[in-house]
C-alpha cells in the first residue's frame, strides 16, 4: 500500500498512527508524507520524507515529487491519499497505472474553498468548478472513499466507508498538578477560535491573575501575527505559550497537563457537521471541556456529560463557564470521570462489528457499531439518503476472520428522511429563523416548542367579495340572460 499526504506531516495522527500502522499489520506499507529525514521505518510502516513546505507555492513541487515515486513504485497494489490536491494525481494513477486508488476525505473540500481568504471571487469559483468536476471523474474510477464523517456522504452518495476520527485507546497519565489552566489542541486559525481564546484568557485574568493557556499545534501564518498582536496589546505575554506543530504522544502530555480543554470553533459549515477530533482527546486524558454549541457537540455532550456547550462568540459567557468548573471540584471531577467512562464504554471496539446497509438502488455502505457495556447492545448509525427499504448484513472481524452473524431488511419512511434533511440544514433554518424573527428548536429540544405555545382564543369574522366582472364567462352568461329577459318583455308587451 502507497500512502501519499503533500499536506499532512508523516507522524500526522490519523493518516500515521490510526491508518498506516493499523494497515502494517496486514500489508506492507509505504508512507510519503513531509517530513524532516529522508527514510526511516517505524511500527512496521517505512516512511519516505517529502520535503516539509512553508506556503502554498512549495506542495507545487511535492506533488510532483510525489507523481514521479507513484509512478516509479511497481510494488503497491493500492494507493491511498488524503488531500483534495491529489486528486488529479489520483485520477492520473487510476487511469495510467495498474492500482487501485483509494481518497481518505477530512473535509469538506467545497466549504473549505469558500473560506479560503488568500483566493480572490473568481479563483474560488474557478477551484470550485475545477474540483467538482474532478470528483465527479473520479466517482467513475477510483475503487473506494473513506470518510472522516457523516456529513460528508452529501456529495460522496455510495462506494464508500465511514471511518471516524474517534482516539486512539491508550491510559494517559492523570496528572494531579497541573500547570496550565487551559488547553487548547489541534490547527490553530481564526476561524478555529484563535483570537477568541485571546479574548477568553483576557477576561479571566481579572480573576485569576495566575491563569496560563497553552496552545498546541500548527499556527496559520495570518493567525500567528493576530494572535501575537493581540496578546501583546493585552499584555498577556505570560499567560500564553505557544507550543507549535507536535507530535501527537507529546502533545497528549501538554493536554494530560491542563485542567480544562478548548474548542471554540466558529460557526463554519466545515465545523459544524463534523467530529471535532479534539474532544475526544481531552476526555482520554480526563480533561473536562467548553466547546461550542452546534447540534452535533450538544449530542455528544448529551451522552457523555463531560464538559460544557457555549456560543463560541460569548466569551463572557464562556468565561463564566470556566469559573464555575475550576471553582467546583466535584463538578470537575464528575466531569472528568465521565469523559472517561464514556470512551471506556461507548466507544471503544472490542471485536470490530460492522453492519452493510444496502439501499433500493444497490449502493451499498458500511457502519461501525459501537458496543454500549451499561446497555448490553451493539449501536451504530447512518443518514438515509431516500425512503424506501434496506437490506443490512452484520459480520464480525476476530483475528483475520470475518463472519457474518446475522442479515434482515428494514424500512425508512419519508418523513425520517425530511427529518434527517432538517438536521443537515440546520445552518440554513438558524440563518432564516434569524432574518424573519423567529427561533430554531433542534429536534432534541422538540419540548421547548411545546412548552413556548401560547394559546390565546380569538374570534374570527371571515367574509369575502367577489367581483363577477373579473370573471369573463360569467359576465357573458348574466349578461345574455338580462338581454333575453329585455326581449321577452318587449315581445309580451311587459314593462
Amino acid at each position: 500500500i502507497f500512502i501519499g499526504t503533500s499536506v499532512h506531516r508523516w507522524n500526522d495522527n490519523r493518516i500515521f498512527y490510526k491508518e498506516a500502522i493499523s494497515l502494517s499489520k496486514h500489508f506492507d506499507v509505504q508512507l510519503h508524507a513531509p517530513a524532516d529525514f529522508d527514510q526511516k521505518s517505524l511500527h512496521g510502516v517505512t516512511i519516505f520524507g517529502l520535503p516539509i513546505w512553508k506556503k502554498e507555492s512549495d506542495r507545487r513541487k511535492i506533488r510532483k515529487e510525489l507523481w514521479v515515486r507513484l509512478k516509479k513504485n511497481t510494488d503497491s497494489d493500492i494507493f491511498i491519499f488524503h488531500d483534495p490536491e491529489l486528486i488529479w494525481i489520483g485520477i492520473k494513477a487510476a487511469i495510467f497505472s495498474d492500482i487501485k486508488v483509494i481518497y481518505d476525505i477530512h473535509e469538506d473540500t467545497i466549504q473549505s474553498i469558500r473560506r479560503k481568504k488568500w483566493l480572490t471571487p473568481l479563483n474560488k469559483f474557478i477551484a470550485i468548478i475545477g474540483y467538482s468536476l474532478l470528483q465527479g471523474v473520479s466517482k467513475w474510477i477510483f475503487k473506494h472513499y473513506i470518510l472522516a464523517e457523516d456529513s460528508y456522504k452529501n456529495f460522496i452518495k455510495s462506494n464508500f466507508t465511514v471511518i471516524r476520527n474517534y482516539p486512539i485507546k491508550k491510559e494517559w497519565p492523570k496528572e494531579r498538578n497541573k500547570i496550565f489552566d487551559l488547553v487548547y489542541l489541534g490547527d490553530v486559525t481564526e476561524d478555529r477560535g484563535g483570537l477568541l481564546m485571546i479574548d477568553l484568557l483576557s477576561i479571566l485574568t481579572d480573576k485569576y491573575p495566575e491563569i496560563k493557556l497553552a496552545l498546541v499545534g500548527k499556527i496559520e501564518a495570518n493567525a500567528y501575527v493576530l494572535i501575537n498582536e493581540r496578546v501583546n496589546t493585552l499584555k498577556l505575554e505570560n499567560h500564553v505559550q505557544l507550543f507549535g506543530y507536535m507530535n501527537y504522544p507529546d502533545a497528549m502530555e501538554i493536554v494530560c497537563k491542563s485542567k480544562i480543554g478548548l474548542c471554540l470553533l466558529k460557526p463554519v459549515q466545515n465545523y459544524i457537521y463534523s467530529y471535532p477530533t479534539k474532544l475526544f482527546d481531552y476526555m482520554q486524558a480526563g480533561v473536562p471541556y467548553i466547546c461550542s454549541n452546534f447540534a452535533l457537540y450538544e449530542e455528544l455532550l448529551n451522552e457523555c456529560q463531560a464538559g460544557i456547550t457555549v456560543d463560541p462568540m460569548d466569551v463572557r459567557t464562556a468565561a463564566k463557564e470556566i469559573s464555575s468548573i475550576l471553582e467546583d471540584s466535584l463538578k470537575y471531577d464528575t466531569m472528568s470521570k465521565n469523559g472517561l467512562s464514556s470512551l471506556e464504554n461507548s466507544y471503544k471496539r472490542k471485536d470490530q462489528v460492522t453492519m452493510t446497509v444496502t439501499d433500493k438502488d444497490g449502493m451499498k455502505e458500511s457502519v461501525y457499531l459501537s458496543y454500549f457495556e451499561d446497555e448490553n447492545q451493539w449501536k451504530g448509525g447512518f443518514h438515509a439518503f431516500q425512503p424506501g427499504e434496506y437490506h443490512y448484513a452484520i459480520s464480525v472481524l476476530e483475528s483475520e476472520s470475518e463472519q457474518q452473524m446475522t442479515s434482515g431488511a428494514f424500512t425508512v419512511e419519508e418523513s425520517q428522511v425530511e427529518l434527517n434533511r432538517v438536521y443537515l440544514a440546520r445552518q440554513t433554518l438558524e440563518t432564516l429563523s434569524e432574518k424573519s424573527g423567529g427561533s430554531y428548536h433542534s429536534w432534541l429540544r422538540r419540548e421547548d416548542v411545546a412548552n413556548k405555545l401560547e394559546l390565546n382564543p380569538r374570534e374570527d369574522v371571515l367574509f369575502s367579495t367577489r367581483k363577477i366582472s373579473h370573471w369573463i364567462p360569467l359576465s357573458i352568461v348574466v349578461l345574455v340572460l338580462l338581454t333575453t329577459e329585455w326581449i321577452l318583455r318587449r315581445k309580451w308587451g311587459l314593462q
